[in-house]
């Protein structure tokens, strides 16, 4: 079954940058999400930010689903 993304919040550290999912974002079963800069080409972009998730920096990326809970924190 499909994820609905609507109101999923990306957050990198490094940046400030975050990304809120737009409403009627999904993400199926085994898929996965393309996120880059703004103009990056991706499946959804930061807006305003060139390199927010900059993998040449230590950075933490952390998911929050839309009630503010804590899904999923990435550190590299």
């Amino acid at each position: 079954a499909a994820l609905d993304l609507s109101g999923y919040i990306l957050y990198a550290d490094r940046s400030d940058a975050v990304l809120r999912f737009p409403d009627g974002a999904t993400l199926g079963a085994g898929g996965m999400a393309r996120v880059t800069a703004a103009g990056g080409g991706g499946d959804y972009a930061f807006s305003n930010e060139d390199k927010p998730l900059n993998a040449k920096k230590q950075n933490t990326v952390t998911l929050y689903a839309p009630n503010g809970t804590l899904i999923s924190t990435f550190v590299r």
